[in-house]
């Protein structure tokens, strides 16, 4: 699937989604739940700007007056 998406950097994408499902693996892998590896698009980026976060990537700013936790 990957390579008829983004055809000549399947190497590259590859080592991040394993990246992205060993940190999301619970202790127990049959517990493994895809929903926790999300994607998160960003105008003007391109693919080798592909980055591994723990947490939760937001890109629009707080609606409310809390700006930290």
């Amino acid at each position: 699937m990957i390579a008829s998406k983004q055809f000549g950097i399947e190497d590259f994408l590859s080592k991040k989604i394993v990246e992205a499902c060993v940190y999301a693996m619970p202790t127990n892998p049959v517990k493994f739940n895809v929903d926790n590896v999300r994607v998160q698009k960003i105008l003007g980026g391109g693919s080798h700007d592909t980055q591994v976060v723990h947490g939760i990537v937001v890109i629009r700013g707080s609606e409310t007056s809390v700006r930290h936790v």
